[in-house]
C-alpha cells in the first residue's frame, strides 16, 4: 500500500485532487478539471491528461470514485488508507523540499 500511495502522490494534479478531497466534506465532490488544474496549464491539456491518466489510476486504486457525466470526484472505498499520509503532507508542508503541491 505504501507504495502505490508514493507512486500516487508522485504526481502533482493527483496530489492536487487528493487533497481537495481531503479538505472537502464527505458529501461533496470536486469537479474536474477546474478545481485541479494550475494557471499555467492549458484547461484542455490537462483535461485529457487527468482523464486518460491520473483519474483511472486514482479510481482503479479506490481513491477517487469518478462521475465522468457529472465531471465530479468523490472520495472512494480506501481514500481513508491515504488520508493519513496527506494530513502529514498537507500540515507539514514547511518540512518538505520544493513545492509538493
Amino acid at each position: 500500500m505504501l507504495d502505490l500511495a508514493f507512486q500516487i502522490l508522485s504526481n502533482k494534479q493527483r496530489r492536487q485532487l487528493l487533497t481537495k478531497l481531503l479538505e472537502s466534506r464527505n458529501d461533496t465532490g470536486v469537479c474536474v478539471p477546474e478545481e485541479v488544474v494550475d494557471e499555467d496549464q492549458q484547461l484542455e491539456d490537462a483535461t485529457l491528461e487527468l482523464r486518460h491518466r491520473h483519474l483511472p489510476l486514482l479510481e482503479e486504486a479506490q481513491f477517487i470514485e469518478w462521475n465522468s457525466n457529472r465531471h465530479t470526484v468523490e472520495r472512494g472505498a480506501k481514500f481513508g488508507e491515504i488520508r493519513p499520509l496527506l494530513r502529514l503532507l498537507t500540515t507539514n508542508p514547511h518540512n518538505l523540499p520544493g513545492e509538493w503541491t
